[in-house]
Formats: structure tokens, sequence, C-alpha cells
């Protein structure tokens, strides 16, 4: 691979990272399921501190952000639900959904997460 072809594909994996992490800003409906049990929350991801933080509301009611990992078409970060944490790990199928594994406890299972359009100024 010449020189030239190496930093042009270095620039376009950084831009496309780049370009992922702005992309999750903004809310995001989840729907999954970890043995026999729905994981039906929204997810609410912000730049915070050169990276990216998440966090997911129980009962309506955002919990504390926790720093989320986007690289590479993946995004993975972890949510404190009260009783359990869950780690969610997922890669992105478009630019506004994310397919994936939830961990907890021991059991594994599944979500899809959609992102939910920015609410228009008034």
């Amino acid at each position: 691979m010449s020189v030239k072809l190496a930093a042009v594909a270095a620039i376009a994996f950084v831009f496309s990272n780049t370009a992922q992490a702005a992309e999750i800003i903004g809310a995001w409906t989840i729907h999954g399921s970890v043995f026999f049990n729905a994981v039906d929350t929204t997810c609410l991801f912000k730049a915070q501190d050169g990276g990216i933080a998440a966090t997911c509301e129980n009962d309506g009611m955002p919990g504390d952000y926790t720093p989320a990992t986007v690289a590479g078409g993946k995004v993975s970060w972890s949510w404190n639900a009260g009783p359990a944490v869950l780690a969610f790990n997922g890669a992105f199928t478009s630019d506004t959904v994310i397919k994936g594994k939830i961990a907890v406890r021991g059991f594994t299972g599944s979500f899809t997460a959609t992102k939910q359009p920015f609410p228009e100024a008034k």
C-alpha cells in the first residue's frame, strides 16, 4: 500500500468515527429483551469532556451519565437501571439504527435502537 493511499484511508477512518460520534448525539428509543424481560427505554447521548456520555430513562427520569464509546461503526455504553447494570454493545446499521446485544447479570439479549428526530425550533 502506498503512503498516499494509507494516509487517505486513515483520514477516512478518522472522519467516519467523528461522524458516527456526532450522529449518536440525541435521544434513541431502545427496544429489546434479556431472558424474557422487555427492555424498553429511551437513552440519551451527549458530548461531554471531549467524548460521548450516555444515560437511559427509568420511569421517565434519566439516570446518571456514563462514558460511551463510539468507534469503527460500533457503540457501547452501560446503564444502571436500579436493580441491575445493563451493558449495551451494538453497531450502526444506518445513521438512525443501532442493533446489538445487552448483557446483564450473566444473561444476554438483543436490542434495536432507533434515533428520535430533534424537535423543531419554534
